[in-house]
């Protein structure tokens, strides 16, 4: 799966395609993380590409086409050690 996401698989392709991409890759992550299990004591699990899918969709859709030097993903830890991450920002 990682291959065909990796950087420059296929520079020929244009930029809404691109974002396209991104969307796609997004999606299949969502629906991974959402099918994980956790035994006790973990009671909540936050998939922010779930609960902020409609934000995270429409960034990608505007920002996610053409070349990129860098990206930078980043955490907001909170309280008890929990991280709210989903939309991109550097």
């Amino acid at each position: 799966m990682a291959n065909r996401w990796r950087w420059g698989y296929n520079a020929a392709v244009p930029k809404r395609a691109e974002a396209a991409q991104l969307i796609a890759a997004a999606a299949e992550l969502r629906d991974a993380v959402n099918r994980l299990g956790f035994l006790p004591p973990v009671e909540f699990v936050y998939n922010p590409l779930d609960y902020a899918w409609a934000a995270h969709e429409q960034f990608l859709s505007r920002y996610g086409g053409g070349a990129k030097r860098a990206i930078f993903l980043g955490m907001n830890p909170g309280p008890f050690g929990m991280a709210q991450v989903g939309v991109p920002f550097g």
